[in-house]
């Protein structure tokens, strides 16, 4: 009965408040807000900021209404709207350099065979490989790369360096280039 009343009062369709009842707890008032208990007290002529939460567990467009009810027995309606989606980080299988999802770097011995001359020159140890292999966002939200690195190591380490090592955002369905380089160590 509470929601038919509900209904024929806003103009919802009955389909409309089953989603919105499927939604709850999706949409919530944080935890501690003096909102976020049964009742709260506005003073008369002030506004008051209800910070919700929204926990999807699917992807996907969600709705719901949050109803309020003033001591003069009259119900207002604010409809929510939440779009839950992902960033999905990753290499495109197209790339050499990605095998079952690593990254790989196909040094061969052609590459390193000028390490075996004893007349080796302070460039030619110094050599740098370079890789460029690309990164792609295939969900439908934005990924922040905050940092990367090598191992545990921040942007290069054991050989390897990370080039344009900063922070980015990737979009979605958005890619982006990257270059890893490798220069052996022969000091030993």
């Amino acid at each position: 009965p509470a929601l038919t009343s509900i209904t024929e009062l806003f103009g919802i369709s009955a389909k409309k408040m089953q989603a919105a009842q499927l939604a709850q707890g999706v949409f919530s008032v944080e935890s501690g807000h003096a909102l976020a208990g049964p009742t709260f007290h506005v003073p008369p002529s002030s506004n008051i900021s209800v910070p919700l939460r929204f926990r999807p567990q699917t992807t996907g467009s969600l709705s719901s209404y949050l109803l309020f009810r003033n001591n003069l027995t009259i119900v207002e309606m604010l409809s929510v709207r939440g779009d839950a989606g992902r960033g999905t980080f990753g290499f495109p299988k197209t790339q050499s350099h990605i095998v079952n999802g690593s990254l790989t770097f196909p040094l061969t011995s052609a590459h390193l065979a000028h390490c075996n001359s004893p007349s080796m020159s302070n460039d030619e140890a110094a050599r740098r490989f370079l890789f460029n292999f690309t990164v792609v966002n295939r969900g439908n939200m934005p990924v922040v790369v905050e940092r990367m690195g090598i191992g545990d190591l921040e942007c290069e380490g054991y050989g390897f360096r990370i080039h344009n090592c900063t922070s980015f955002t990737l979009k979605p369905k958005k890619q982006r280039r990257l270059t890893i380089s490798f220069q052996p160590d022969f000091t030993a």
